[in-house]
């Protein structure tokens, strides 16, 4: 493998921890399906999500139960949710795209979002899914 092929994976795994793409018109289309598998997850059906979810709990164990509600949710909602611009009359909540490929957008934007909003609501009432329980 190259010195520029290894720079450009590592370019790549690095993107993973921001999932953020440049926002110049030269967006790397192989970037953006590589960020775009890694959150692919989010957009699978609903059971499948919820088992992933639990999946992440037991990663963290570790953590407080409650701090991990508090935080999980945090971490979820900024998936879904972008801000706030200030408008006339008030502000505008601004969401932004999970998806960064058409693709991705066009076959798994609506169920991650449903996805992440059903865990949101589960994890603001206490409750983890599949959440293993102690014996």
């Amino acid at each position: 493998m190259s010195k520029e092929d290894i720079g450009v994976v590592h370019a790549y795994i690095m993107a993973t921890k921001t999932h953020q793409m440049s926002q110049s018109p030269e967006v790397d289309d192989d970037l953006a399906l590589f960020l775009d598998i890694d959150m692919s997850i989010l957009g699978q059906p609903r059971e499948i999500y919820m088992r992933y979810a639990g999946a992440i709990r037991a990663e963290y164990k570790h953590v407080p139960r409650s701090l991990y509600l508090e935080k999980r949710a945090q971490i979820l909602s900024s998936f879904i949710e972008g801000g706030e611009k200030y408008i006339k009359g008030g502000r505008q909540t601004l969401r932004r795209e999970i998806y960064a490929s058409q693709f991705y957008k066009n076959e798994l934007e609506e169920q991650a979002r449903d996805n992440i909003a059903g865990e949101i609501y589960m994890l603001r009432r206490g409750i983890i899914p599949y959440e293993e329980k102690e014996r």
